[in-house]
């Protein structure tokens, strides 16, 4: 057909007009390279093919390696706050580890005060003061 170069490239594949196939049998346009098909008519010789969504324009370098920096970054962000949610845990886990070192600290001072104020220090005395809560 004379009036191909006016048809736009599919827009599922993007195959250029030259492997549309027109069927003037059936009304339709046929693309030879993925099967996709549109209306057609003779006397409006796009028919229907050019007022498809056309096929998306092919990424170029620059998106792909700006795409390729936003998901390094995003993977960056996400593993910084996980070890940002480790270190809290860890903290967190330390200063109660403290608190309870403090807490232990603080009754025994309190039975080696209770042995010291009585005068005598035998061996059971200290156990028992010790074991005490």
């Amino acid at each position: 057909m004379q009036n191909d170069a006016k048809l736009l490239p599919c827009p599922f594949c993007g195959k250029t007009p030259p492997h549309v196939h027109l069927s003037h049998v059936t009304g339709r346009i046929f693309c030879e390279g993925c099967g996709a098909e549109g209306p057609w008519s003779p006397y409006f010789n796009d028919g229907g093919w050019n007022t498809r969504t056309p096929h998306p324009a092919p990424i170029t370098a620059r998106e792909a390696e700006l795409e390729a920096e936003i998901e390094r970054l995003t993977k960056a962000r996400d593993n910084q706050s996980r070890l940002e949610q480790s270190h809290r845990e860890q903290a967190n886990e330390q200063f109660h580890r403290a608190e309870k070192a403090e807490a232990e600290n603080q009754r025994l001072r309190e039975a080696l005060k209770k042995i010291a104020s009585t005068g005598r220090c035998e061996f059971a005395e200290v156990r028992a003061a010790l074991t005490q809560p």
